[in-house]
C-alpha cells in the first residue's frame, strides 16, 4: 500500500507530505529508505525542515569517540531559484560546507580537501568526500577513511535512491540537489537543521549578507574610501 503511495506522486509537495507521514512513522517504507526510520532526538526539527520545503533524503549525526568519528551532514532538495540566497546565507558559517547540483548540472561547492576524478565509462566526473573515519585502537595515529561518498550528478543521484519511481524521478529532475555538511569531525552541535531552517524562514527574496569592511591595524576603512584615496594620491604624484 505505501508503495503505491509514492507511485501516485504527481507533485513535490505530496512528496513532502509523504516524507512527514514517514519520519513521523505513519508510513514505513519509502523508495529512498525501505525500511522503517528510526527518529532520533532531531525528529522535530527534521520535520520542519520538509514543512518549509527542503525534502530530506538522508544524513547522519556527528560522532566523536577515540576509535571513530562521523561527520555531520545532511541530503536532500530545494527549489533551485533558492540556491543563490542559500549559498549567501551559508557564507555566515564558515564550518559549513556544501555541495549542490542545480537541475542544468551546473555544481556549486566550496567542499575542501576531497578530490574528483573523469570516469570515462560514466563519461563525467566524480566527487569524493569522506564523511567517516576510525582507527585501530586510540593510541593509533593513522585514521582511515570510510564511507566515502561519490557525488555524481543529479541524474545519478535521483535515479538510484527513487529507482523505480519515474513519476518522482520527473518531478525531481526540475529541483537541486544538496549536500550539507560541518567541515570538521570534531563537531557535535548538529546543527544543521537549525541553520536550513532559519533560511527557509527568512524574507529569501530580499536576502542580503553585510557588507565586510578591511581592517587595517586598529582602524577599519570603507574599501571604495581607499580606493578613491589612492587614485588621489597617485594623482599627486604625476
Amino acid at each position: 500500500m505505501e508503495h503505491s503511495k509514492f507511485k501516485e506522486v504527481r507533485s513535490f509537495n505530496e512528496l513532502l507530505k509523504l516524507n512527514i507521514d514517514f519520519i513521523n512513522g505513519i508510513i514505513k517504507w519509502t523508495p529512498y529508505h525501505q525500511k522503517e526510520l528510526i527518529a532520533g532526538p532531531l525528529k522535530d526539527q527534521l520535520i520542519e525542515t520538509n514543512k518549509l520545503g527542503f525534502l530530506t533524503l538522508g544524513g547522519q549525526c556527528a560522532e566523536d569517540t577515540p576509535t571513530q568519528e562521523k561527520k555531520l551532514f545532511l541530503d536532500g532538495y530545494l527549489k533551485p531559484d533558492l540556491i543563490r540566497n542559500f549559498i549567501k546565507y551559508l557564507k555566515q558559517f564558515p564550518k559549513i560546507e556544501y555541495f549542490i547540483e542545480l537541475p542544468n548540472k551546473e555544481i556549486k561547492t566550496n567542499i575542501r580537501d576531497w578530490h574528483n576524478e573523469y570516469n570515462v565509462k560514466e563519461n563525467q566526473s566524480i566527487y569524493y568526500n569522506s564523511l567517516a573515519r576510525v582507527k585501530k585502537s586510540p593510541s593509533d595515529q593513522n585514521w582511515i577513511n570510510t564511507d566515502i561518498l561519490p557525488f555524481r550528478d543529479i541524474s545519478y543521484i535521483t535515479l538510484n535512491y527513487w529507482k523505480g519511481f519515474d513519476n518522482i524521478i520527473n518531478i525531481l529532475k526540475d529541483y537541486s540537489f544538496i549536500h550539507i555538511q560541518h567541515r570538521s569531525f570534531h563537531n557535535l552541535n548538529n546543527d544543521l537543521y537549525t541553520i536550513i531552517n532559519g533560511y527557509l524562514k527568512s524574507d529569501k527574496s530580499s536576502y542580503k549578507p553585510k557588507k565586510n569592511k578591511n581592517s587595517f591595524g586598529k582602524n577599519k576603512f570603507n574599501l571604495k574610501i581607499l580606493l578613491i584615496d589612492y587614485k588621489v594620491l597617485m594623482n599627486l604624484k604625476k
